[in-house]
């Protein structure tokens, strides 16, 4: 089977923010919409995240007779999540959101 696609910035002066990859039996397409107010949060970006969740769920889906979609997906953004770049990043906005909360 032949597999193809074409994607685009939503943006002229953004990178790509969508990822789309191809395994045997199966097909990832992410679309990295960014949410407008958020690119201070994460030095990454959205198109670091897209591009690093697309390649873990591809590893994990090019693997016959594996776990469920389900199960695949939350291991994936796990992984993802777990790097410890990105998780610094998400410590910085959990402690940034807490901030005033505690007690409440």
């Amino acid at each position: 089977m032949r597999v193809a696609w074409d994607t685009s910035p939503g943006h002229p002066e953004q990178p790509n923010q969508d990822f789309v990859g191809a395994v045997p039996g199966a097909v990832v397409m992410l679309d990295g919409a960014g949410i407008p107010g958020t690119e201070n949060l994460c030095h990454h970006g959205v198109t670091w995240y897209t591009r690093n969740l697309g390649g873990a769920l591809l590893a994990r889906l090019a693997t016959p007779s594996g776990p469920p979609l389900a199960s695949i997906l939350a291991d994936s953004i796990d992984e993802v999540t777990d790097r410890r770049l990105l998780g610094s990043c998400w410590a910085r906005i959990a402690q940034e959101n807490c901030v005033g909360k505690r007690g409440e």
